[in-house]
C-alpha cells in the first residue's frame, strides 16, 4: 500500500528565530517559507570574514527540497568563507505594496520575508552540483536548459555550489490596509495600498541572436510590447514613450473637445492606462503638441481615439502622421478591423483607408453619461 505524502514540518522555533517585533506577523508554516523562496529572485547572505568584517552579499539561488543552493566562482570570498563553516544569515524579501496611511508615521509596506540561519555545505558530488545549477537557470527562465548550452566540465570545475539547510528559519508577512490612529481617520489625505510587482519586459535581443525569446520568466509572461518607437515628421517627433506624455496639457485639450467635454485628468490617465498605444507629437523643444491613443486587443480589433493636434501646429499633416504612426505600429500588425468616430474629419481619415461601415446594422452601441458630464 502506498504511503501518504507527508506534509512539510513546521518551521523551527529557536531563540534566534523568535520574532520580537510584531510577532503576530510570523508564520510557523513551512509551506509559507517555501512559497517565499520559490517566488524570490535574490538572497542576501550575511557573514563575518576571518578579520571580523561583516558583509552581506546578494546572489541568486534555488530551493530544492529542504535547502537552498547558491553558486559563484571558486575564488569568491563569500563562498570560501561559507564553505569553510562560517555562520550565515540568508534573507529573501518580496515587496508586495506600498501602504500609505493618513499620517506619515504610519506609512508601511506589505511584504513577505524569510530569514535563514545556519552553516552551508560545500557541494562536492558532481551530479548534485549539476542538478543545482540547472535548476537555478530553469527556475528563473522555465525551459531555458532545453536551448542553452549546458556547462562544460571546465566551467563546473571553476564554480562552487553551496547548500544551506532550512533547519532554522523564520517567516514574517505583512498584508492589508494602513493602520491609522483614531485621531487621523478624518485627516484629508488619501490612504490605501499601492500594489507592487516585478514584471517581464519586452525582450532586447543581442546581436546575431537566433531563435525566439523565452515565453516567460519567474516574473510571468514576457511582455509582447515593443521597445519605444519613434519617428520624425518634419520638425516634430512622434513617440509611443508614455513617460513623455504631458497629461495636464492633454487633459486641457480633451476637456475642451466635443467628444469628451469636461473630462478630468484622472479619467484621461485611466483611459491611457487601458490603451494598447499612447502616442504623442513633440516639437523641437520637446513640448507636446499632439496626442492619440488606441484601444485594441492587438490581434483583431482596434479603436482609434482622442486624435488631437494643438491649434498652432495644425496644417502640417501632423494629425495624419499620428494616425499613420498608429496604423503601422508594431503592436498592431495583426489588426483586421480598425474603427473610429469623428464628426468633421471624415476626409482626413479617408486618406488613410477609413470608410463608412458597410453593414451598420451589424453594429450596436450602449451609451451612458460619463460621471464627469453635467447633469
Amino acid at each position: 500500500m502506498e504511503k501518504p505524502l507527508s506534509s512539510p514540518p513546521p518551521l523551527s522555533s529557536t531563540d534566534r528565530t523568535r520574532l520580537r517585533r510584531h510577532p503576530e506577523r510570523g508564520q510557523a508554516d513551512r509551506a509559507a517559507l517555501d512559497a517565499i523562496l520559490d517566488a524570490g529572485w535574490v538572497v542576501h547572505i550575511a557573514f563575518t570574514t576571518g578579520g571580523g568584517q561583516p558583509l552581506a552579499i546578494p546572489t541568486t539561488y534555488v530551493r530544492i527540497d529542504a535547502q537552498i543552493y547558491v553558486h559563484g566562482a571558486v575564488a569568491s570570498g563569500m563562498l570560501r568563507a561559507a564553505g569553510g563553516g562560517a555562520d550565515l544569515c540568508a534573507t529573501v524579501t518580496l515587496l508586495d505594496g506600498l501602504v500609505l496611511a493618513r499620517s506619515a508615521f504610519h506609512h508601511s509596506m506589505n511584504y513577505r520575508s524569510a530569514v535563514i540561519l545556519g552553516r552551508a555545505r560545500l557541494v562536492t558530488d558532481a551530479a548534485e552540483k549539476r542538478r543545482a545549477l540547472e535548476a537555478l537557470v530553469e527556475r528563473l527562465v522555465p525551459g531555458r536548459m532545453q536551448t542553452a548550452r549546458p556547462p562544460s566540465a571546465e566551467e563546473l570545475k571553476t564554480t562552487s555550489v553551496l547548500a544551506l539547510p532550512l533547519d532554522e528559519a523564520s517567516v514574517k508577512i505583512r498584508t492589508g490596509p494602513p493602520i491609522d490612529g483614531e485621531s487621523d481617520v478624518t485627516w484629508p489625505a488619501w490612504a490605501g495600498v499601492i500594489p507592487l510587482a516585478i514584471a517581464s519586459g519586452a525582450p532586447e535581443p543581442a546581436s546575431e541572436t537566433r531563435g525566439a525569446p523565452p515565453a516567460r520568466t519567474l516574473a510571468g509572461p514576457v511582455s509582447l510590447s515593443a521597445p519605444v518607437a519613434e519617428q520624425r515628421h518634419g520638425d516634430w517627433v512622434l513617440s509611443d514613450d508614455r513617460s513623455r506624455v504631458d497629461f495636464a496639457r492633454v487633459t486641457e485639450w480633451l476637456a475642451g473637445s466635443y467628444w469628451c467635454p469636461g473630462i478630468p485628468r484622472a479619467a484621461v490617465e485611466r483611459a491611457a492606462g487601458g490603451s494598447s498605444l499612447v502616442a504623442g507629437a513633440y516639437d523641437a523643444a520637446g513640448e507636446q503638441v499632439g496626442y492619440l491613443r488606441v484601444v485594441s486587443d492587438c490581434t483583431r480589433f482596434a479603436n482609434l481615439m482622442d486624435v488631437f493636434v494643438a491649434e498652432a501646429h495644425r496644417g502640417h499633416g501632423l494629425g495624419r502622421a499620428l494616425v499613420r504612426f498608429a496604423l503601422a505600429h508594431p503592436a498592431h500588425r495583426e489588426i483586421a478591423r480598425w474603427m473610429l468616430g469623428t464628426k468633421d474629419a471624415h476626409g482626413v481619415y479617408a486618406r488613410e483607408g477609413f470608410r463608412p461601415i458597410d453593414e451598420p446594422g451589424r453594429l450596436m452601441q450602449r451609451l451612458v453619461a460619463p460621471p464627469w458630464s453635467a447633469p
